[in-house]
């Protein structure tokens, strides 16, 4: 059996799945590990995203979660381990929230490393049996999949003696050698550019797509999050709106869709996004936009604005004025895209009907 080492689950056990299929990390490992992981993790584990790639008894995803991680993934291929990954998560994370804070993903790394990144993760763990060659391709992948978000940790479990190449992207910061067991602590270099272009979207026009696009040759990877008033009654739901953008940018994996509610300022600074992009079509939006950045400025000196003028051919888009021509019979062709343009033609038709 192990046992959580620290936090709020501290001393629970873990069962552990019989077999050769699963090498737990051990007690000592385990605390001596999450002791150097915290002092490099600014602010310990509070609030961070983690990913446990190989997950077996799930040892290492839940001990981030019992010490403050605020969504923890684990990832397993094996159906005989996944039955007791689920005991232990059941055991230890509480029920009720209709997306928990531990998900267990079923499926290899690599099949989870193929698809899209849907989110970034503060610290990924990577302990894969010793002797299959998964080291190279899970860390590739890791990088060139965007799952990292800036100053992301990976660490490492590898046969002491042995050492697993290294991507560009990442650089060791750590290697400490626990008998058999060498872990070894890796970082996502600093260069990544990332921005957050936040709006209501609703619905998305050529004009937000164009700034989006232009953004990507500036910024590595950009957020686009959607924003929920609930003082506001938009004429797409916040689903409808995430399922439009996630279509428009289908085929850019440098583009994530989200959604948030609140202050942008405190948004930002939980994803760790230092950079905000926004456009500006005429000098009305920019006294709105010198207004807003103003504050939040005040708020917060974590976050700076990049303003982009929207080309000379959409600079009179709006989302408003899409959605009043459009009830009024209007055509919005070549304005949106054409699944936004069906859906806006389906919404105002249901309207209509009701």
């Amino acid at each position: 059996m192990l046992r959580i080492v620290a936090g709020i689950a501290r001393g629970r056990r873990l069962r552990v799945p019989d077999g050769q299929r699963v090498r737990p990390t051990a007690d000592r490992v385990r605390e001596a590990m999450f002791s150097a992981l915290e002092s490099r993790l600014r602010g310990g584990f509070d609030g961070r995203t983690v990913l446990d790639l190989f997950g077996g008894s799930g040892a290492l995803g839940l001990e981030a979660f019992s010490r403050g991680a605020i969504a923890v993934t684990i990832v397993e291929a094996h159906a005989a381990v996944l039955a007791v990954l689920r005991e232990n998560v059941d055991a230890l994370v509480p029920r009720g929230a209709s997306t928990g804070p531990v998900t267990v993903v079923p499926g290899t790394a690599g099949a989870f490393l193929s698809r899209p990144a849907t989110s970034t993760y503060d610290l990924v763990f990577v302990d894969p049996p010793y002797d299959a060659d998964l080291y190279t391709p899970a860390l590739s992948g890791l990088v060139s999949g965007g799952f990292l978000a800036r100053g992301a940790l990976v660490c490492v479990e590898h046969r002491t003696g042995t050492r697993p190449a290294v991507p560009a992207g990442l650089v060791e910061v750590q290697s400490r050698r626990y008998g058999e067991t060498t872990v070894l602590i890796l970082a996502a270099e600093q260069s990544m550019r990332e921005a957050i272009y936040p709006g209501s979207f609703d619905p998305i026009t050529h004009g937000h797509i164009d700034i989006i696009r232009r953004g990507l040759a500036i910024f590595d990877r950009i957020v686009v999050a959607t924003a929920v008033n609930v003082r506001k009654q938009p004429l797409f739901t916040d689903e409808d709106r995430l399922e439009m953008l996630r279509e428009t940018f289908a085929d850019e994996p440098r583009v994530e869709i989200d959604t948030f509610q609140g202050l942008l300022v405190d948004y930002a600074r939980r994803r760790r996004i230092p950079t905000v992009l926004r456009g500006l079509r005429a000098v009305s939006d920019f006294e709105y936009e010198f207004q807003m950045a103003s504050m939040n400025r005040r708020l917060s000196h974590d976050v700076d604005y990049l303003f982009m003028m929207t080309s000379e051919d959409q600079y009179y888009v709006s989302s408003s004025l899409i959605r009043e021509v459009a009830a009024n019979g209007g055509s919005v062709e070549g304005l949106v895209p054409p699944h936004v343009e069906a859906r806006l033609k389906a919404r105002l038709a249901a309207l209509r009907r009701d």
